[in-house]
């Protein structure tokens, strides 16, 4: 046993002797431990700041493919309003190429100088009693105040002659070529009095 006790004496010796001299090999250790704690320490903040920009990358990309979902869904809305509305002009065009047109009823009066003014085309003449009435004073000679006053200082067939009232006439010819048969049509001229025309 004292072996033993002698073996374990001469090791803590050996160990006190080597503390007291540091050898190079151990202080190469020391430095290199070192000089990889601060890598780890430089790595972990470099992780640190990559898995922050992975979470913002992460929330931006989220954000985007919401847009990008309501943007096809904004698609997928409007392509369906628009087959809806193809499908309407499709059906109005059927209806309006299956709808019979009237056919024109003929003018009452035979008047070749009546055609289809456009500006009154679509007005339809009804009624059991109609009555035209048409401003006959000088303001319906002419289009300007100059050409007006000049008219209405000259003969009755120069007054007659203007543009203005030559159209006039024109529409109350048109609407009295399409009142009906059965009705009773007046058409009365008024200026200072009254006329019958």
């Amino acid at each position: 046993m004292s072996c033993g006790l002698g073996a374990i004496v001469l090791v803590l010796m050996l160990v006190k002797h080597n503390v007291e001299h540091v050898s190079p090999e151990s202080e190469r250790l020391e430095g290199d431990l070192a000089r990889l704690e601060a890598v780890e320490t430089d790595l972990g903040s470099k992780i640190v700041a990559l898995l922050q920009v992975k979470a913002a990358t992460a929330g931006e990309i989220a954000a985007r493919e919401a847009a990008l979902a309501r943007i096809r869904s904004d698609l997928t809305r409007a392509r369906d309003e628009l087959a809806a509305r193809e499908r309407a002009a499709r059906a109005l065009e059927k209806t309006i190429e299956t709808t019979e047109v009237a056919p024109k009823e003929p003018d009452v009066i035979e008047d070749r100088r009546v055609g289809e003014e456009n500006y009154i085309v679509g007005l339809r003449v009804e009624g059991a009693r109609i009555g035209i009435l048409v401003d006959a004073s000088a303001s319906m000679t002419d289009e300007w105040l100059i050409d007006i006053i000049r008219r209405k200082n000259q003969a009755a067939p120069v007054r007659q002659a203007g543009p203005k009232w030559d159209r006039t006439r024109r529409v109350v010819r048109w609407l009295l070529a399409r009142a009906p048969a059965q009705s009773q049509v007046a058409a009365v001229a008024f200026a200072a009095k009254p006329t019958w025309l």
